[in-house]
């Protein structure tokens, strides 16, 4: 089951899905996707964009923030 989606405002074309086994990355606006494995596989409820980071809720696992680099292309 897909939870959540963040869109990257600074490059639409990369999507993360909150899923139930983590979080599953396009980074060409859905045409495939990607387990993330740097990433805990539990389930992903919600991601919030805040200033330069993503804001991330788990279940049983907690809150997580990852670090956005600004796109340069």
């Amino acid at each position: 089951a897909v939870y959540c989606l963040y869109v990257r405002p600074d490059n639409p074309y990369i999507i993360w899905a909150g899923t139930e086994i983590g979080i599953v990355e396009s980074l060409n606006g859905g045409n495939s996707w990607a387990l993330i494995n740097d990433f805990p596989k539990v389930a992903v409820w919600d991601m919030k964009g805040q200033d330069d980071e993503i804001v991330i809720a788990t279940h049983g696992r907690g809150i997580w923030t990852a670090k956005v680099e600004a796109n340069q292309s």
